[in-house]
């Protein structure tokens, strides 16, 4: 049996033809165009020690529905889950000491509140900041080294979706600094999210991924 460690077009042509012949499991990279071919493939697909993917590649098995991953990155790149690093945190509550006694200041006081935090997806830091007063709740985002925008201008399919995503999360208490959220239909980052949902956004992540990164 072949175990390659590259899967070029030879080897996914290989497998293809005969499964059985050609154990694809040990890989660490792949080409785009072994990525094509493998992408026609109705079987199950197992490229579970590939450690990342170019964007031609991604592109190319996307689509497919059984491709084994363990690498968090790739499976992220496939639209297949979604989870970031969830770093600063902070909740900025306005509040006041009154005969000793300290309360949080009303909204007809002035008492606007921020929520925000980092989230850091493969490398690439988005910052999202809710603040909440009389009037609701605004939702600003950016991605690192870009200026915080309102949602209602971002035209970032992902960004926009996300930053709807993250506001319900800030605003209730749903997340802890320093840890990893995962975003899935009712948990950390997921919660309000229904299945459609959730799907548009690991859909519109990749395109999103490769914008921000060299």
């Amino acid at each position: 049996m072949t175990t390659p460690e590259t899967i070029d077009e030879k080897i996914a042509q290989d497998f293809v033809n005969d499964p059985d012949a050609v154990d694809l499991s040990g890989a660490t990279s792949i080409t785009d165009g072994a990525a094509k071919i493998l992408a026609g493939y109705e079987g199950s697909i197992d490229l579970f020690s590939l450690a990342d993917i170019s964007e031609g590649a991604a592109k190319a098995l996307a689509g497919h529905k059984d491709v084994e991953v363990d690498s968090n990155k790739v499976r992220h790149l496939l639209g297949q889950c979604l989870e970031c690093d969830v770093r600063n945190y902070k909740e900025i509550i306005p509040k006041v000491v009154e005969d000793g006694v300290e309360r949080v200041l009303r909204f007809d006081e002035g008492g606007d509140s921020e929520y925000k935090a980092d989230f850091i997806f493969d490398g690439v830091t988005v910052h999202i900041s809710c603040v909440e007063n009389s009037a609701g709740i605004k939702t600003f985002a950016s991605v690192e080294g870009e200026k915080l925008e309102s949602i209602a201008n971002i035209d970032d399919e992902f960004l926009r979706l996300f930053a709807e995503a993250a506001q319900t999360a800030l605003s209730g208490g749903e997340l802890q600094d320093g840890v990893s959220a995962v975003i899935e239909t009712g948990y950390d980052l997921g919660v309000g999210l229904n299945d459609e949902e959730l799907q548009c956004l690991y859909q519109a992540y990749p395109k999103f991924y490769w914008k921000h990164t060299v």
